[in-house]
């Protein structure tokens, strides 16, 4: 029995061309998205080395409308925007094993979990997520054959962290998935970000990469001068 998580399908049912994506090349502009957050707009920068999918190309409309619709099915939020290495998004949809991206990233707003924002400060929004983030990875992993949850939260002042590991069949190989989730607040908007990364065995650098996802949620926060 083959079995298959709304990530793992994230990884396998899109296809972006790389035909397509040749008519796109790489800038250092599109690892710059400015959403839009109910009435707030807030700019965010991806990780260095990945770039947003462009929702006003229409090569990429499609697919990133499904990967936004299947992951929103193990999400309490809205999948605002979706990242990946700049030079492997022609390759999103296939599986990782068959040479398609390792790292793929999205931003979510907790709406209406949350709500479209908060009155909470960020203290006391952090204190409030960080007690339950563990429930909120383990809703997220729902239907893997074998999931690892981190049994407590990670705590720095601009975000709480919990990561984990999945095991899945997708195409008939196996594929694990080293997922973060990093819950903040900015602009009393609640937004988590979650970066996950997919192979044949788990992430080595899980440290290093949850290191990672707290200082880009630190750049966030500067970015839009959270704290003045």
């Amino acid at each position: 029995m083959i079995k298959k998580t709304i990530l793992a399908a994230v990884l396998i049912s899109l296809t972006v061309s790389t035909a397509a994506f040749a008519k796109d090349p790489v800038r250092e502009h599109r690892r710059t998205s400015y959403l839009a957050f109910g009435q707030k707009k807030i700019m965010l920068e991806a990780p260095l080395g990945m770039c947003f999918l462009d929702e006003t190309n229409e090569e990429h409309a499609g697919p990133l409308a499904q990967i936004k619709a299947l992951m929103q099915q193990q999400l309490r939020g809205v999948v605002m925007g979706i990242f990946s290495d700049c030079y492997k998004l022609g390759s999103i949809g296939t599986s990782p094993l068959a040479g398609g991206p390792e790292d793929i990233g999205a931003v979510v707003w907790m709406n209406p979990e949350i709500g479209e924002s908060t009155a909470m400060t960020a203290a006391d929004y952090l204190d409030m997520r960080e007690a339950s983030l563990g429930d909120h990875a383990r809703a997220f992993v729902t239907g893997a054959s074998s999931a690892l949850i981190d049994e407590k939260p990670k705590r720095t002042q601009n975000t709480a962290t919990v990561t984990y590991i999945t095991t899945d069949v997708v195409d008939y190989q196996k594929n694990v998935t080293t997922g973060i989730i990093a819950a903040s607040v900015i602009e009393n908007v609640p937004i988590d970000f979650i970066l996950m990364h997919n192979g044949d065995k788990p992430d080595p650098d899980r440290t290093g990469k949850q290191a990672l996802m707290e200082k880009f949620v630190d750049q966030q926060v500067v970015l839009n001068d959270v704290r003045q």
